[in-house]
């Protein structure tokens, strides 16, 4: 069966300039955290799966059918789904502005159906929106992240304790700065072999560094970091986890 047309406007789809392609502007601080952890990621695909459907169908069709009516079934090798899952921050706001991003894509290209390229496009200006907002917020708060984050500019995704170190070593507390970036979810921790978190909050993130720490010691190495796929392809950074079967994110259940 014939996948059908994209719709115009689609149900997910404000209209479409470059700077409303579902890309806000970063202006506020409080745009960057989020009291509640969506840790669950079957629970964060419905949010957009039954927004579409409520749109789309008036509520009748089963939820996640817009994965098989308008997305590819694969980006990067990946189930569509759970590619946008990895690649974006865990909370609904970057979720569903990835997929509205992707959908103006497809709408402004007209393709009749999103491509992976429609999506690879949409995760540029994306990751350009989660990095500027992080910024904004470490300003507020008085911290030189965008220095810090720029340091990242072309790494791998994985870093070792030793990279780190050298990174942060131009400013005056190298380890509140891995600790900022760690709370604010940039940067993952490796709580088990292969298996990276990334979390949000000062407390969390101690518990996690500390967990890391330890393993480091069983392991009689350095601890090990992982950048944010969400962060990723404004910076330049390359996923060198993506097809890499030791790495394992554990930050959805």
């Amino acid at each position: 069966r014939a996948r059908p047309r994209l719709p115009q406007p689609h149900p997910l789809h404000r209209p479409s300039t470059p700077g409303s392609r579902g890309i806000q502007t970063p202006t506020t601080p409080s745009s960057v955290k989020s009291p509640i952890q969506w840790r669950d990621g079957q629970l964060l695909s419905r949010v957009l799966e039954e927004r579409y459907d409520a749109r789309k169908r008036g509520g009748r069709e089963r939820p996640g059918s817009l994965w098989k009516e308008l997305f590819p079934a694969e980006v990067h090798g990946l189930p569509a789904r759970d590619y946008f899952l990895w690649r974006s921050l865990p909370r609904p706001r970057d979720f569903i502005m990835l997929a509205n991003s992707s959908i103006g894509n497809a709408i402004n290209r007209r393709h009749s159906s999103i491509t992976q390229d429609d999506i690879l496009s949409a995760e540029r200006d994306y990751s350009k929106f989660a990095t500027d907002a992080l910024i904004v917020e470490s300003m507020s708060e008085g911290v030189p992240l965008s220095t810090a984050v720029l340091e990242m500019a072309g790494l791998d995704a994985t870093l070792s304790k030793d990279d780190l170190d050298v990174m942060m070593s131009p400013f005056d507390d190298p380890e509140k700065m891995i600790m900022w970036l760690v709370r604010s979810s940039f940067l993952g921790v490796e709580t088990s072999r292969g298996v990276f978190e990334h979390i949000e909050g000062e407390e969390e993130a101690r518990r996690h560094i500390n967990m890391a720490r330890r393993l480091a010691v069983r392991e009689d190495r350095r601890e090990r970091f992982r950048i944010h796929p969400a962060f990723r392809p404004h910076l330049r950074v390359r996923d060198d986890d993506l097809h890499d079967s030791s790495v394992v994110d554990g930050t959805l259940i």
